[in-house]
C-alpha cells in the first residue's frame, strides 16, 4: 500500500448502495498491487450499520447484504464516526481538502450526529480518492459506482511516481509522503478489522 493511490469508502451493511461491494472487490482486483481500498463502516446515516463488533459487520455483508458469501478483498476498519463531535481526525483532514460532491444534506431524522456542518459527509458509500503522495484528490457522492472511478484511478496510477520512474527508466531519490505514514503519525486510526473467527 505504500506509495499507491487509495480509495477511502464509508460503508454500511443496510444501505441502498451496499450493492457496490462486489464492484469494490472488482476494482481492487483490477488494479492490485498499484491501488488500495480502505473501508470504514459507519452508523451515522439512517442507522444503516447496526453491527457492533467486526464479526457482526463482516457476517452482515457476507450473509445478508450483499450476501452470497461475499468477503471483501480490501481492509475494513472498525465502525467509526465520520462526522460530528466524535469524528475521526482522518475524516476531518479529508473533508478539509475535498469539498462535498453535492450540496444537499439528508433530513435530520436520518442524521445521528451533532453538530451538522456544511462539509460533512452526506451518506454512506461516499468516497475519497487519494494520490500516491498521500494527497486527497477528489470526493465522490454515494451514487458514484466504483466502476465510474476507473478513469480517475488510471490517471493517478499513470501519474504516480512509480509509474513515472518506469516510463523514464530513472530512479528518483525523494521521499514520498505516504498517506499511511501520515495517518499513523497524526491520527488516531480505528482498529483494523482482521479476519476474526
Amino acid at each position: 500500500m505504500i506509495g499507491t493511490p487509495l480509495l477511502i469508502v464509508i460503508v454500511a451493511t443496510y444501505c441502498q448502495y451496499t450493492l457496490q461491494y462486489p464492484e469494490l472487490n472488482n476494482l481492487k482486483t483490477q488494479y492490485s498491487p498499484n491501488f488500495e481500498i480502505l473501508a470504514f463502516p459507519c452508523n451515522q446515516f439512517g442507522l444503516q450499520e447496526p453491527g457492533v463488533t467486526p464479526t457482526e459487520i463482516l457476517n452482515g455483508i457476507r450473509y445478508v447484504r450483499p450476501g452470497n458469501n461475499y468477503i471483501p478483498n480490501f481492509p475494513m476498519f472498525e465502525k467509526t464516526d465520520v462526522n460530528g463531535a466524535y469524528e475521526q481526525p482522518l475524516f476531518t483532514f479529508l473533508k478539509k481538502h475535498c469539498p462535498p460532491p453535492i450540496d444537499e444534506i439528508h433530513s435530520c431524522p436520518n442524521i445521528t450526529y451533532v453538530p451538522v456542518r456544511s462539509n460533512d459527509l452526506r451518506w454512506n458509500f461516499e468516497k475519497f480518492l487519494i494520490d500516491a503522495n498521500g494527497r486527497p484528490i477528489k470526493r465522490f457522492a454515494s451514487d458514484v459506482t466504483p466502476s465510474q472511478l476507473e478513469a480517475h484511478i488510471n490517471s493517478l496510477i499513470q501519474n504516480s511516481p512509480e509509474s513515472i520512474n518506469k516510463q523514464r527508466q530513472k530512479k528518483f531519490h525523494h521521499k514520498r509522503n505516504d498517506i499511511r505514514e501520515l495517518f499513523e503519525k497524526n491520527f488516531r486510526f480505528p482498529r483494523f478489522m482482521g479476519n476474526e473467527n
